[in-house]
């Protein structure tokens, strides 16, 4: 919320005027924070998968291999196009990346899977 103006109120020396207006979602400043809040949510997701995954010694179901590999890639694309993510160093997105990696490579019997390659 953004104080809009401050304004004298007529024959009141004690009190002023404040004017607020909330943002709309179709404002730009609006549209960008929900933007970031998608991705922060997206690559925490895949961190929590795979920290389960590791904790449980399995392939947690909560994403396939497709799954789980295309938002590995978003969360890379992201990174490489030098657009902050959820930490400054990227710590989190780097951990989610190598971690899914991992999983595909300990928990399945496809560990040659590429982007964009659908199991047989």
């Amino acid at each position: 919320m953004k104080i809009n103006a401050i304004t004298q109120v007529p024959d009141r020396d004690d009190v002023v005027g404040i004017e607020l207006r909330n943002p709309r979602q179709s404002d730009p400043e609006v549209q960008q924070v929900m933007q970031r809040h998608n991705q922060t949510s997206r690559e925490l997701e895949l961190w929590l998968w795979v920290t389960k995954c590791f904790d449980s010694g399995s392939w947690v179901d909560d994403f396939s291999i497709e799954d789980a590999v295309a938002r590995a890639t978003d969360v890379a694309d992201t990174i490489n196009s030098g657009d902050g993510t959820f930490m400054p160093d990227h710590c989190i997105a780097r951990g989610a990346l190598a971690g899914t990696a991992a999983a595909v490579f300990c928990f399945t019997d496809d560990n040659t899977h590429q982007p964009g390659q659908t199991k047989s």
